[in-house]
């Protein structure tokens, strides 16, 4: 695996500009909290507001997470923009 360094400041101290890891992050969180509010769909009438509010919330924020997730590991195997954590340097 090759070391990137930053053409500036020539520091290893770098990572990926990351547009996918905010994309996962917020397709996820959309996606999950409608899930989880589809999936309390099934609770009696008492509860299903509170269980439909607490399904989303949790879908929306596993969701995040998992998208998240996803979106930085894309980041990684195929960004083509970088950003010095040093300089702050952005290239390619």
């Amino acid at each position: 695996m090759e070391i990137r360094k930053c053409p500036r400041c020539g520091s290893v101290k770098i990572k990926a500009v990351g547009k996918a890891t905010k994309f996962g992050t917020a397709l996820g969180a959309g996606l999950g909290g409608f899930a989880g509010l589809l999936a309390k769909r099934g609770i009696a009438a008492v509860g299903a507001a509170a269980g439909g509010f607490s399904g989303g919330l949790m879908g929306l924020i596993s969701g995040a997470i998992l998208g998240n997730t996803v979106g930085s590991a894309v980041d990684e195997l195929f960004a083509k923009h970088w950003r010095c954590e040093e300089c702050g340097h952005e290239f390619k």
